[in-house]
């Protein structure tokens, strides 16, 4: 089973939430490619039965929501790295994608992040994968710079989204399934995964 997971460039409505990340964005440094992938959270930092589903170095468009990118002509990012972990079979399985956008600045990065905030807070419904999906904002305690949870919930999932701004990257991580999402695990993986780019991204 794989899910329909909205990109943040076509993303959903939400509301941001403003942390205190470990390092300010001036401090972080650029990663190439292979560092990017390399902060991806390794299967071990998920809860047990979960597996490493596949590793990718780019995304693929599911739709844009509310018009938001075309309207925002927002930043495209540099570099992307994505996992997807899996647990479970057909209609009881569960899936994670974390992801790390890193953009050409953290300027293009919080451009990009206070326009999704801004624009998204009117946009309650749109289409992902060819399906209606409503959206909703969850309640969650502040990631990073700033950060926001999103729920989406279509015909044939619902999931739930935690982005998080920090420097030049916006780190993405998703879950669900076809019938429930899984709120604990964004509790948990999102500030796993910040730390990790954070680590990866700070000079020794």
């Amino acid at each position: 089973m794989k899910l329909a997971i909205p990109l943040l460039v076509a993303t959903v409505v939400g509301s941001a939430l403003t942390g205190c990340a470990s390092t300010s964005a001036g401090q972080l440094q650029a990663l190439d490619q292979s560092e990017l992938t390399a902060a991806l959270l390794p299967v071990e930092s998920l809860p047990p039965g979960f597996n490493t589903h596949e590793t990718l170095e780019t995304e693929s468009s599911t739709g844009s929501y509310c018009n938001y990118a075309t309207e925002n002509n927002v930043a495209q990012a540099d570099l992307v790295a994505a996992r997807y972990y899996s647990k479970g079979i057909d209609k009881g399985a569960v899936i994670v994608r974390s992801t790390l956008r890193q953009y050409a600045s953290a300027d293009d990065a919080a451009s990009t992040f206070a326009a999704l905030t801004e624009t998204m807070q009117a946009c309650t419904e749109g289409q992902v994968n060819g399906e209606t999906a409503s959206f909703s904002v969850a309640t969650a305690d502040p990631v990073g710079e700033k950060s926001i949870v999103i729920n989406t919930v279509t015909p044939s999932s619902s999931l739930q989204s935690g982005y998080s701004l920090n420097g030049p990257v916006i780190t993405i991580v998703t879950n669900g399934g076809a019938t429930t999402s899984y709120p604990e695990l964004t509790a948990s993986l999102l500030p796993k995964q910040v730390d990790a780019y954070v680590t990866a991204a700070t000079p020794a």
